[in-house]
């Protein structure tokens, strides 16, 4: 996955498209960072957010994620923040891509 995004920067250009709202002061974990670790654990069957309590402690998931894994809430903030006009753009981006 690291070399396909590397070379791709799929995830990088769709996390871009995801307006952050937040306060600058308490962000710990860019949008970039939580939807590539969604990503990743989905890609390995761990479709259900609350895996990511899971994996918080797991060196080679930290290692390949490079750091401190969100928790199970600041995905799930993550993902309750992305409304249907941003989905568009997603989807937009995707089919001219």
């Amino acid at each position: 996955m690291d070399k396909i995004e590397r070379k791709n920067g799929l995830i990088k250009s769709i996390s871009n498209l995801i307006p952050d709202t937040r306060k600058n002061s308490k962000v710990e974990h860019s949008y970039y960072k939580i939807l590539r670790q969604r990503v990743y654990l989905i890609m390995h069957s761990y479709e259900d957010v609350n895996d990511a309590n899971y994996f918080k402690n797991e060196a080679i998931i930290k290692q390949t994620l490079e750091g401190k894994l969100a928790s199970q809430p600041t995905i799930s903030r993550f993902e309750n923040s992305i409304d249907k006009h941003t989905i568009f753009n997603i989807l937009y981006f995707l089919t001219i891509s």
